[in-house]
């Protein structure tokens, strides 16, 4: 035994110093225990202690050939290919010790085979593994735990775990230390330090090291670098939080539901919509809380997405709450497949459209109350419109009958008996001429305005500067061409009825001249402006004006703000021009100070309908 405890502590150096004698002893290069690994220190001493052979004896040299085979319980063992050479005492020699030496040679040979076998495993790991004597230096780690951290092998053996870890994880380290100290082994996290100075996160199994005296001298620690893992598990965590709060906290009723449509999870809002529990909704299935009436379609689609055929859908349905009442749904389902393609899960988002679809039906109702009284009104504006048409054949034929008897006979009455007429027969002969003309005028006005009513539509652009001037000359003598300054600027085109739109510019043109006529230097201008989809025209004068307080009148049948003494006119023009432009769809008003003149303006649309385009 001392021999071997000599032979074995001796393989830290490749060659003893020779002795006096000259004689040295040489070691087997497999013998060493792991490649770089310090011995410990008690190791060193205990090899120093046993290493007592006599300097002044000669020594006996025992050639341990390949071909030696020790023999143990009727086995042959292997021995080292490369031979030993053993020295020993010359006069020690004996029989029995060579024997005691060839088992020796076994044991170490075993020895050997089992440490070879260690470092094989260690060096081809990929896990990282190191060992640490009980001052946490470490006297050995693979190249895996090396290349973790970011170093060679020899920048650590014989270093102290503290140059890989902050003060804190080293007191926590140092805790779980007291546990292998009894023997235990243990698996715990860790932080390191790389070399770059990252902090990775590692999980540490680590096991005593027990040796032949019952003492743990060294921890074995097998690290696997788990940073990733962690990022990926909190990545993933924060995805499921996030997930989780999208679920609770939707707006709408969301679920997961299983391939043979049992709820398998719920949101609250879903619970509060139909009116269960969490609980409750597991216990049943989506097709059981369906109307009967929408079971069919729902199902018909649920099994298009299990057989493939899409992925998901959407539908207006509507379910059965616990208390029985209807609540109708817009229900979206996505289905999730496994790797395989078979379905795993469906995820269906429930939005509330009851109130929707109660307005809608609300809606529709109206919808069909308001058809009715369309065709009451527009029968009532058929009968209105027969009347109107009596009433203008009417006052066609059976008013001018009437006005050309009076005509006719105030006539005969001047041509017959003119020489006994004196002066207040001839005044009141003219009175009733005049009347009657008055009276004739006003019956073409109100026939006029009735057909503006009535008339067809024929909207095309119109060029407006051309009309403006041709109407204003048409109103006008030479005479009062050359007294009124007339300022027309240039008319965009519209579009327009043209018989109609010229009406329009009729009316208001001779309105200017007919109330500005007074002045000494009559004034009209004549301009537009486009606002949007609008454009604008207007007539101004430098005329008479008017009261604003009044302006509400101005547009009604038989409204006159000035006496027919004064001004010449039935008030029909402007009821007519705003009744034309209301069919083209603009609006008409004025401005206007007494004195001050006045202006007119009407607008139409700056396109033609969509219909009529």
């Amino acid at each position: 035994k001392e021999l071997l405890n000599t032979v074995h502590s001796n393989t830290v150096d490749d060659v003893i110093t020779p002795n006096s004698s000259g004689h040295r002893i040489r070691r087997n290069p497999e013998a060493e225990i792991l490649s770089g690994r310090k011995e410990p220190e008690a190791r060193k001493k205990n090899s120093e202690k046993n290493f007592r052979l006599s300097q002044s004896s000669p020594l006996k040299k025992i050639q341990v050939s390949e071909t030696s085979r020790p023999v143990k319980n009727g086995k042959i063992f292997p021995v080292e290919k490369n031979s030993r050479l053993i020295t020993y005492p010359e006069e020690k020699a004996h029989p029995n010790f060579v024997r005691d030496l060839s088992a020796c040679d076994q044991t170490e040979n075993a020895l050997h085979e089992s440490e070879a076998k260690f470092r094989a495993v260690a060096e081809s790991s990929i896990a990282g593994i190191s060992i640490t004597d009980m001052e946490e230096n470490f006297t050995y780690v693979n190249d895996a735990f090396a290349a973790m951290l970011g170093y060679e092998k020899d920048e650590l053996i014989g270093r102290n775990l503290s140059m890989l870890t902050s003060v804190d994880e080293l007191l926590y380290y140092r805790k779980k230390t007291e546990n292998r100290k009894q023997g235990f082994s243990e698996k715990y996290e860790i932080q390191l330090q790389t070399k770059s100075g990252e902090t990775r996160s590692f999980l540490l199994s680590a096991s005593p090291l027990i040796s032949g005296e019952g003492e743990v001298t060294e921890i074995l620690g097998v690290t696997i670098d788990i940073t990733e893992r962690k990022k990926a598990e909190e990545t993933l965590k924060k995805s499921e939080d996030r997930f989780r709060s999208y679920f609770e906290l939707s707006i709408a009723g969301v679920a997961i539901t299983s391939p043979d449509a049992g709820w398998m999870e719920v949101n609250d809002h879903l619970c509060q919509l139909l009116g269960y529990t969490k609980e409750e909704l597991r216990q049943k299935t989506w097709v059981e809380l369906t109307h009967p009436d929408d079971r069919q379609p729902d199902l018909q689609h649920f099994q298009q997405v299990l057989n493939g055929k899409k992925e998901g859908y959407s539908i207006y349905k509507r379910f059965l709450r616990k208390d029985q009442q209807i609540i109708w749904a817009h229900l979206s389902v996505k289905c999730i497949r496994h790797a395989d393609g078979n379905v795993d899960y469906f995820v269906a988002v429930l939005f509330d459209i009851s109130e929707r679809m109660q307005a809608e039906e609300e809606i529709r109702h109206l919808n069909e109350t308001l058809e009715k009284k369309v065709e009451e009104r527009t029968a009532q504006l058929k009968a209105l419109n027969q009347e109107m048409e009596a009433f203008a054949y009417t006052v066609s034929h059976d008013l001018r009958a009437p006005l050309r008897a009076i005509g006719g006979f105030t006539r005969i009455l001047i041509e017959d008996y003119a020489p006994q007429l004196d002066a207040e027969a001839w005044r009141i002969c003219s009175v009733i001429q005049d009347n009657a003309q008055k009276m004739n005028e006003l019956i073409d006005d109100l026939l006029t305005f009735s057909r503006m009513g009535r008339a067809q539509m024929h909207l095309f652009e119109t060029e407006m500067d051309p009309m403006v001037q041709a109407i204003f000359n048409e109103l006008t003598t030479r005479a009062m061409q050359e007294q009124i300054d007339f300022r027309p600027d240039p008319l965009l085109p519209a579009p327009a009825d043209s018989h109609l739109i010229k009406q329009v510019w009729m009316n208001l043109l001779s309105n200017a001249i007919k109330y500005s006529s007074k002045n000494e230097h009559p004034v009209i201008r004549v301009s537009c402006r486009q606002e949007e989809e609008t454009i604008i025209y207007s007539v101004s004068d430098n005329g008479v004006g008017f009261n604003m307080q009044q302006a509400g009148r101005l547009f009604e049948v038989f409204q006159r703000l000035h006496s027919a003494d004064e001004y010449e006119g039935t008030g029909v023009g402007l009821a007519i021009v705003k009744r034309i432009v209301n069919r083209h769809g603009g609006e008409v008003w004025a401005e206007a100070e007494v004195n001050q003149g006045a202006t007119f303006c009407f607008s139409l649309p700056a396109h033609l309908p969509e219909h009529q385009s």
